[in-house]
């Protein structure tokens, strides 16, 4: 089994997330940059015997993806274009409002990046953008209008909230064929 590390960059980020669940890490050694390892560590990050390590030895084993906490975007009351159905607009605010406050989604997809292989959002780092699942009301129309623009929606589903760096957020009536972006009212 190959050693699994964390980089102290990686684990500098739930510094205070340790801190403030009482939990310190065990060090390996007294050197200040020497491995850092123990239960407070594999209760962290859910890997059973990870090690963070300085940089430089990080390369030499295999590298811990962990979540790292981004900016997201506050909650609002509307949203600018306007719609004409108030319903997607509850449901839109209910999934950024989620998003802020890292509450679970029921969609497995509903979270992980979105590539923008269709290139038509700004082009950014691949992990930039997420997306997530919007689910209408039953009784919303199929035919909307967004900023004077009418979009009929043919089959449920499709619709998407794609958030971008936690900053932006672009909805898609069609399943990634137009963009809107989004302007959150607070």
């Amino acid at each position: 089994m190959k050693n699994r590390v964390i980089t102290f960059a990686a684990l500098f980020v739930f510094a205070s997330a340790l801190t403030a669940q009482g939990l310190c890490l065990e060090t390996a050694s007294d050197q200040a940059l020497g491995a850092r390892s123990g239960p407070a560590l594999e209760q962290l990050t859910g890997i059973s015997g990870a090690a963070a390590v300085p940089p430089s030895a990080a390369e030499v084993g295999e590298t811990a993806v962990l979540p790292v906490p981004v900016k997201a975007i506050p909650p609002g009351s509307d949203l600018l274009p306007q719609f004409s159905d108030p319903g997607r607009v509850k449901v839109i605010l209910k999934v950024i409002e989620d998003v802020y406050y890292e509450r679970p989604f029921p969609y497995p997809q509903d979270g992980t990046v979105f590539h923008n292989r269709e290139k038509l959002l700004p082009r950014k780092p691949d992990g930039y953008y997420r997306e997530y699942t919007v689910i209408p009301p039953k009784d919303s129309p199929s035919c909307i209008t967004i900023g004077g623009q009418e979009y009929c929606i043919r089959n449920r589903g499709a619709e998407r909230l794609v958030i971008g760096g936690g900053e932006t957020a672009y909805y898609t009536p069609d399943h990634y064929k137009t963009f809107i972006q989004l302007t959150v009212i607070r």
